[in-house]
């Protein structure tokens, strides 16, 4: 176990937490994104469900009205979110390039190491 890293050490490793911090937050709000498009649909097809089965005479004109702005808020609220998501993946995209363009044979090098890792367990 070494007690001292280099420098080149320090700032992969900086550069390799820093792009699992951001793919982590990437996956959670992917993750948040789904369970709440899931959350807003169940609402919505409950609220249809309960509209329907306590209406004896049925205002299709309201019914439809009523409907469409549920759906078209559902839909409002996950293109928001999906576009949140896609900021946090761009801006991980982007935090990657620059640490390949600062430090190309660092890059080079962690490919070659993994590289080596999956060729030497695919061999076993």
């Amino acid at each position: 176990m070494k007690l001292f890293k280099s420098r080149t050490e320090r700032t992969l490793d900086d550069g390799v937490s820093k792009a699992r911090d951001f793919t982590d937050d990437a996956s959670s709000k992917a993750g948040k994104l789904v369970d709440d498009g899931r959350d807003q649909l169940h609402r919505v097809l409950d609220e249809i469900e309960s509209a329907l089965s306590s209406a004896k005479d049925v205002d299709v004109d309201g019914l439809k009205s009523n409907v469409l702005s549920k759906l078209t808020s559902a839909r409002g609220a996950l293109t928001e979110k999906s576009a949140s998501v896609g900021r946090t993946l761009n801006d991980a995209l982007g935090q990657a390039d620059e640490v390949a363009r600062q430090k190309p044979w660092h890059v080079v090098g962690a490919v070659a190491g993994l590289a080596l890792v999956i060729g030497f367990l695919a061999g076993r």
